[in-house]
């Protein structure tokens, strides 16, 4: 039974660094049909949040939530950030050490966004605000070429 179990969960730590984590979220949670499929990755290739009060599309919240459940930043269950794994991948690819800096940031977070929190509030908070952690980004750019090298947005006004 172990044997069966580590099998099945290797294969899926392989499809996921085939594929990566961006791609396999979209294949996962973007529903086939979806009309605002190439949106949703047009945006998040270019990594436009949506805030409150922006209109939403369709699935984009759950593909965000995926790619952050996937590297493990956030709890699936309760929607945690695990600001020590973060900090912990920037550290290990040669980033500063930001632990402090994000923990700060989600503290403000919670002032601006209704809980839940959701992975577009927290990129929003800790990658893309005002005295954010900039490296989280090129982190991600980095984490995720065959994603990001694509360009999603052709023909796309947002």
């Amino acid at each position: 039974m172990w044997a069966e179990a580590i099998l099945i969960f290797s294969v899926f730590v392989a499809s996921i660094k085939t594929k990566g984590i961006y791609q396999s979220c979209a294949d996962e949670k973007i529903n086939p049909g979806n009309e605002y499929k190439e949106y949703i990755l047009c945006k998040a290739s270019a990594f436009l949040v949506e805030r409150p009060g922006d209109s939403t599309y369709p699935d984009m919240e759950e593909f965000m939530d995926c790619t952050f459940i996937k590297a493990g930043w956030m709890d699936k269950t309760r929607h945690a950030l695990n600001v020590l794994k973060i900090a912990n991948d920037l550290k290990t690819s040669g980033y500063p050490d930001r632990q402090n800096q994000i923990e700060e940031q989600i503290k403000l977070c919670k002032n601006i966004y209704d809980p839940p929190l959701n992975a577009m509030n927290y990129l929003d908070c800790i990658a893309l605000g005002r005295n954010s952690t900039k490296e989280i980004i090129a982190f991600i750019r980095k984490r995720e070429p065959d994603f990001f090298n694509v360009f999603h947005c052709k023909g796309i006004t947002l």
